[in-house]
């Protein structure tokens, strides 16, 4: 536990329920930043969240509706205003745009962030799995997300799990007979078809670990007899050829 700028968090207490972040946790902090008015320090200057503020001004669709610090002669609110204070406060000094700031609370306290809650994990396990999503910020796709799901420190692990049924030394492979341009997408939807009888995105990531992980073995069996399918019956012989996935 550490403290953010000036803002001293509360030490947990036993009974506490304790989420990590994984991944995020820059965000994360510059968004309770913005909510508390914190201060920080970064490389010798110093940062006041409460500083920032939305030109009332501004057209809605503009780029610059938000700004680090106030301007000169043009009416400004700060977002630490629109999410603390009251409606009262924000009436008497804001009436005239007072329905503007009203949709901007809203917006801001309704937005809805994506996100991926990795259940049933130890803090070491926690830490292999931060490992193998940490992608330096930018968007995770399907199959990274699938990746840390279902992650099982003994049982299963699926960036080795479909490496190895791309590319094995030891085991029978797509590589081996031509088809190991299957995009890992694909496999996704595999086996959610098996686990959930739907390939949409949302139903692949509704899957729980433990279904995932019970649908391989015949997803993966199931991947190969429909290659020995093209192969023999319809003269297929390599994926790349096949005109869609």
């Amino acid at each position: 536990m550490r403290n953010i700028g000036n803002f001293s968090l509360r030490e947990p207490q036993d009974r506490d329920l304790i989420q990590y972040v994984l991944d995020g946790q820059q965000r994360i902090t510059s968004l309770y930043a913005v909510r508390k008015g914190v201060r920080l320090t970064r490389d010798n200057i110093e940062i006041d969240y409460k500083d920032i503020v939305i030109d009332l001004t501004a057209n809605l669709d503009d780029d610059d509706v938000v700004l680090d610090s106030k301007p000169v002669g043009v009416d400004c609110v700060t977002v630490h205003e629109v999410l603390n204070a009251s409606i009262g406060k924000l009436v008497s000094e804001y009436g005239e745009y007072i329905d503007r700031i009203s949709d901007y609370k809203q917006k801001l306290e309704r937005y809805h962030f994506s996100t991926v809650v990795i259940d049933e994990y130890d803090i070491d396990v926690a830490c292999d799995v931060f490992t193998r999503i940490n992608t330096g910020g930018r968007m995770l796709t399907l199959f990274e997300i699938m990746v840390a799901k279902t992650f099982h420190q003994e049982l299963f692990d699926l960036a080795d799990r479909f490496q190895q049924l791309i590319s094995s030394e030891t085991e029978k492979d797509l590589e081996l007979v031509g088809y190991d341009t299957i995009p890992s997408e694909t496999v996704l939807q595999c086996v959610s078809a098996v686990a959930c009888g739907s390939v949409r995105r949302q139903d692949i990531l509704r899957i729980s670990r433990e279904d995932f992980i019970d649908s391989w073995d015949v997803t993966t069996s199931g991947l190969f007899d429909a290659v020995d399918y093209l192969r023999s019956h319809l003269g297929v012989r390599v994926s790349r050829i096949l005109p869609y996935n």
